[in-house]
């Protein structure tokens, strides 16, 4: 990875998912396309408070899976999205840019395929 940050949320996972995470970033990095690691290794009360929004507190629904049946749990998937421009900086948040669905087939191709819901 080309970023610090998504290389210390990369740390704890599992080494297969780190390897795949670097294969995609490195068949991104010759398209000049670069992604951050936005989570990896999810706490069992950190899929607690995830899943509990919308459901019994305010805000947006952002996950499908209570604790124990996400594999963030088990330091095996990643959430992860491109930057805009370069290796740093602002990150696109749009599902529907070249960056994203090109970040969603290198990971897939890698062997991280999207299984949330980035829409």
């Amino acid at each position: 990875m080309n970023d610090q940050i998504s290389n210390q949320r990369l740390a704890p996972m599992h080494p297969a998912v780190i390897a795949r995470a670097n294969l995609a970033a490195n068949r991104l990095a010759m398209k000049g396309i670069y992604y951050r690691v936005i989570e990896g290794a999810r706490s069992f009360a950190e899929s607690d408070a995830d899943y509990a929004q919308s459901r019994t507190v305010p805000g947006p629904r952002i996950t499908n899976a209570p604790a124990g049946y996400s594999w963030h749990n088990f330091n095996m998937a990643i959430d992860a999205a491109p930057f805009l421009v370069g290796t740093s900086g602002a990150i696109n948040w749009i599902a529907g840019s070249r960056q994203y669905i090109a970040l969603i087939e290198e990971l897939t191709n890698a062997g991280l395929p999207l299984r949330g819901g980035c829409k």
